[in-house]
């Protein structure tokens, strides 16, 4: 995309002090300067800059490199896309080759999807501006027009298809509209709009494009769902994307923190009263993919789900998940009458929700809060109740010193002692490392047999050449 002269006079032209000062906490150490790892927890300083040198280098990760190096790996684009990116952001202007020409063409294949997406948004927001039992059922969540337009909320009208005319008179593709899911076919061969009669929340990817939308249906009796969210298409997956994440994290970054939500309207709401670094899954259960994406950001999540069962049955599925990727969990613990994080702020207010935030408790305390409510861990039945509840907590450490760390607590805490519990906790995770060490022992050892035994085959065809030469 970029000749090298070209790529070498932005290396020559950023200041990668200034750059990754963005991302690290840097302190001048003799002619450089170190900071703490930003791609691996630690806490002694192993991150060093040489300016001179113009080079990054992580000793706890290995990694290290250029300015252009470390943009990709902390925004996790790629190299072309690092290369412009900084070259736009610090104004530095560089010559693209015919060939970059072609790249860049390739790179927008999925322009028009991303379009479709816009231009269906602002159908979607301008719909609501003239609804009014849209605009009455956001009043009624504490949402004010401009809290709406703030959000870019918008909605579908109660009609068959008058998203899909919209599209079609600006003359989208009909197959990839159908393709993002914004309008379904019936067996009859007709359109028809997916998302009506529902107040429309805009998806985006970190990079700040509308992958999708998530609609929440205003009728208070009925049979459809309550949320629909866009199926997955050539440009969301939603197991992969989270609500209210955008511009690659920075206020997650700033802050430090996340807060981790059930659905849309619980971010909106949280993000109204000031709280920026919330963010959901769509309407599925929280996965791996999207703990991978929030590790990108920072390391301390806050699960604040509903107030409920379900939520409470949620908080454990998804903290086994965040624990497997080695966050440090606090869960959000309620004592109001009160069902969800929305309901809270709109009946106390922000300092309250401050104070309940403050008091949100360690992953491992809320488990044995929930474990031990119908137990009496006096009685030795409970205690291998416990034991066996605490099982899956334990086989998600990928920290051994953690690990230990929480062993001794419940030891402390039942009465048991730890090496009967670690014995109890040995995961089948590191037997099956175990296994597989064992394994690749086995393969190396019948690979260096078989390469000694084809080995002295040779031997013997030599000298049993040499052999026939002498005879002759």
């Amino acid at each position: 995309m970029y000749e090298k002269k070209e790529i070498q006079k932005l290396i020559d032209n950023l200041d990668i002090v200034e750059v990754i000062s963005e991302y690290v906490n840097l302190k001048k150490s003799g002619s450089g300067y170190k900071g703490l790892s930003p791609f691996k927890e630690e806490r002694t300083p192993s991150f060093s800059v040489n300016p001179v040198k113009n080079i990054f280098f992580d000793f706890s990760s290995g990694v290290g490199g250029n300015v252009i190096k470390f943009y990709q790996l902390i925004n996790d684009v790629s190299f072309p896309q690092a290369i412009k990116e900084l070259s736009q952001k610090y104004n530095i202007p560089l010559k693209i080759s015919n060939f970059g020409n072609k790249y860049e063409i390739n790179q927008d294949k999925y322009k028009e999807y991303y379009k479709i997406l816009s231009d269906a948004h602002e159908f979607f927001k301008n719909s609501i501006k003239n609804d009014e039992k849209a605009l009455k059922y956001m009043e009624e969540r504490g949402f004010s027009p401009k809290d709406i337009k703030k959000f870019e909320i918008g909605f579908s009208l109660n009609e068959r298809d008058e998203l899909f005319k919209y599209l079609i008179k600006k003359n989208f593709s009909e197959k990839k509209i159908l393709e993002l899911g914004l309008v379904k076919r019936n067996e009859s061969g007709a359109v028809y709009d997916t998302f009506r009669n529902r107040v429309m929340f805009p998806i985006y990817n970190p990079q700040n494009k509308i992958v999708g939308f998530g609609g929440r249906i205003i009728e208070k009796e009925t049979d459809l769902p309550k949320y629909l969210n866009s199926a997955d298409s050539v440009v969301f997956k939603k197991g992969k994307e989270l609500f209210g994440l955008k511009n690659r994290g920075e206020a997650i970054k700033r802050k430090g923190f996340a807060i981790l939500m059930e659905g849309y309207l619980d971010v909106l709401t949280v993000k109204r009263y000031g709280f920026e670094t919330a963010v959901a899954s769509l309407g599925t259960a929280f996965t791996e993919e999207q703990a991978s994406l929030l590790k990108r950001y920072t390391k301390n999540i806050i699960i604040a789900y509903d107030n409920d069962e379900a939520g409470k049955n949620a908080i454990i599925r998804a903290g086994y998940i965040l624990k497997k990727f080695d966050f440090e969990i606090k869960c959000l613990k309620i004592t109001e009458n009160v069902k969800d994080p929305d309901e809270f702020l709109r009946k106390y207010g922000k300092k309250k929700f401050v104070e309940t935030l403050k008091k949100s408790v360690d992953f491992y305390n809320f488990l044995f809060l929930e474990f031990t409510k119908n137990l009496n861990i006096e009685e030795i039945t409970s205690k291998r109740i416990l034991v066996k509840k605490f099982k899956p907590f334990f086989e998600t450490f990928e920290n051994e010193l953690d690990k230990e760390l929480y062993i001794q607590k419940l030891s402390h805490e039942i009465g048991i002692e730890e090496k009967y519990l670690r014995q109890e906790f040995e995961s089948e995770k590191s037997y099956t490392k175990k296994d597989k060490s064992n394994n690749n022992y086995i393969k190396k050892i019948v690979l260096i047999q078989r390469y000694n035994i084809k080995k002295k085959k040779k031997i013997y065809m030599m000298i049993w050449k040499s052999r026939r030469l002498c005879i002759v």
